[in-house]
């Protein structure tokens, strides 16, 4: 049994493994913790409109919302796949459950519409990587799961194998997830089915260590670790100004020490801020995060860019590259099958 360490764990080597196969192979992963809840009903579409900013306007397809309270902080972030005017698949993390569901509850009101959680009756497994729609043209022959004919946030009921699956494609981890929504029951053998089809393309299941490092490469911020009520669209670099409070990309320039969450962020030799989350960047070859830092002037590029950043590692300063953008372009390494 592996000791608990604040250093480099036996199990890191099988964690790079499992990063860099999502990176640059596939990647299989189990996503049934998100939350998961749908919407139904003649007001189920004003409902949510009303509750958060997005393009809904669209049959078969999803996108990213940002639910806020009335003083315009961070309520929730939510992505909502619209599969009809009168029917709604809302997703969020697993942290969010609560807060989602008590506030679509809550904005229901009077209208015409029911929630139902689908966290008991499915199951959502995600395949990830540039190999990814290879592996699931594979496990369902005759399928277009090229760019132009599934184009991201698209959504389709497809058969896999005798189990119908509703199919998303997404934008995340390494350039294409597919995520595939199956009845509880039914996914062991949707697994094992794609776990086979993908061993010629080097698949390998991906754990939670993985997700996160693969995400905090991208900059991607998750609600409930990286931001929360605190945060609006500005510190959160969802609005086109300069707050003076913003979530910025670190990246330490040794690749020895780790990062976790809570680590100070210094400018100048100045504490400005905190480390909301981290990681080990497998791709990059050292520590990656996000954090939040404060100061008296707009955070822009020019002033990241001007000033000196360390983090403290348990005592020790370490040089970092601090900025507004993710350290590493989300792009596939090759064009997706």
């Amino acid at each position: 049994m592996a000791e608990p360490t604040w250093g480099r764990a036996p199990w890191f080597e099988q964690w790079a493994a499992e990063h860099r196969a999502a990176r640059e192979a596939a990647g299989l992963a189990d996503l049934s913790f998100l939350t998961r809840l749908t919407l139904r009903g003649p007001d189920a579409l004003g409902v949510l409109t009303r509750l958060g900013a997005g393009d809904l306007s669209r049959d078969g397809h999803r996108c990213s919302t940002s639910w806020l309270d009335e003083d315009g902080h961070l309520l929730a972030d939510v992505a909502v796949l619209r599969l009809s005017a009168e029917e709604l698949v809302l997703q969020a993390s697993g942290t969010q459950h609560g807060r989602v569901l008590g506030a679509l509850r809550r904005g229901l009101g009077e209208a015409q519409a029911t929630v139902t959680d689908r966290g008991t009756e499915e199951a959502l497994l995600a395949l990830l990587g540039p190999a990814a729609g290879d592996v699931l043209a594979a496990a369902v022959p005759g399928g277009a799961f090229g760019p132009e004919a599934f184009p991201a946030g698209a959504a389709r009921r497809v058969d896999v194998a005798g189990v119908p699956a509703l199919v998303v494609r997404a934008a995340a981890g390494g350039g294409a997830v597919w995520e595939l929504h199956v009845p509880a029951g039914s996914a062991p053998a949707v697994w094992d089915l794609l776990a086979g089809c993908g061993a010629a393309y080097g698949l390998r299941p991906v754990g939670l260590a993985a997700l996160d490092s693969l995400r905090l490469e991208e900059g991607r911020a998750e609600y409930g670790e990286d931001l929360d009520t605190t945060d609006d669209l500005g510190s959160a670099g969802r609005a086109g100004s300069a707050p003076r409070r913003r979530l910025v990309s670190v990246l330490l320039l040794d690749p020895e020490p780790l990062l976790f969450h809570g680590e100070v962020l210094l400018r100048d030799g100045v504490p400005v801020g905190a480390v909301r989350s981290g990681s080990y960047g497998w791709t990059l070859g050292a520590a990656v995060g996000l954090a939040r830092v404060e100061a008296e002037v707009p955070v822009t590029p020019a002033w990241l860019g001007e000033g000196a950043w360390e983090v403290d590692v348990a005592g020790v300063r370490y040089p970092a590259r601090v900025t507004l953008g993710p350290p590493l372009d989300p792009s596939p390494v090759r064009p997706e099958g």
